[in-house]
């Protein structure tokens, strides 16, 4: 069983992570789904920075082993990922078929397989709290290189996310060189 809470915890780690790291990188789908949920303009940004700074906290939480803060970290990630469900099944009960922009900017619209997909990140995440009330974490508690591990998967994740979306413009072709050399 530690080792289902193990893959719950890095499962629910690189959701979350992925989440952040798309939405810092690329957000305007976010913002304009945040915006037709009818929140005021001016509540916009603070509104995703704190759910970017949550789904960062919930990531640095599960991928640690402290028995409380993955125990808060998995019960967070469960409030919000519940909280996202409901607000994807209002958005389709309204006719809207938008980009959530829950991973950053996508062409994939909300419908059936986000809220399938919420909802068996729902369940990892009630079945991750559920086992670390009874099992240890194979992780070790959160400390600094814990914490550096981290923030070096996470940065990993930006980047390999960026090259992805822009390898387009990252490779070059002879007529582009040549047309850089004449200039």
């Amino acid at each position: 069983m530690s080792a289902i809470l193990l893959a719950g915890q890095v499962i629910l780690g690189f959701a979350f992570v992925y989440a952040a790291i798309g939405k810092m990188l690329t957000s305007e789908d976010f913002a304009d789904a945040i915006r037709l949920s009818g929140l005021p303009g001016s509540l916009v940004a603070p509104v995703e920075i704190l759910i970017v700074c949550a789904e960062t906290a919930v990531t640095i939480g599960s991928w640690q082993g402290d028995r409380r803060i993955l125990q808060v970290a998995s019960s967070a990630a469960a409030v919000m990922l519940i909280a996202f469900t409901f607000w994807m099944i209002w958005m389709l009960r309204r006719g809207l078929a938008i980009r959530c922009g829950c991973f950053g900017s996508t062409t994939s619209r909300i419908g059936l397989k986000s809220v399938i997909r919420n909802l068996a990140l729902v369940c990892m995440a009630i079945l991750t709290t559920g086992l670390s009330l009874e099992y240890r974490s194979e992780l070790p508690p959160i400390n600094g290189q814990v914490l550096y591990v981290i923030l070096g998967a996470a940065l990993l994740v930006a980047l390999g996310r960026a090259f992805w979306f822009g390898k387009g413009a990252l490779l070059l072709n002879l007529d582009d060189v040549l047309e850089a050399t004449r200039t």
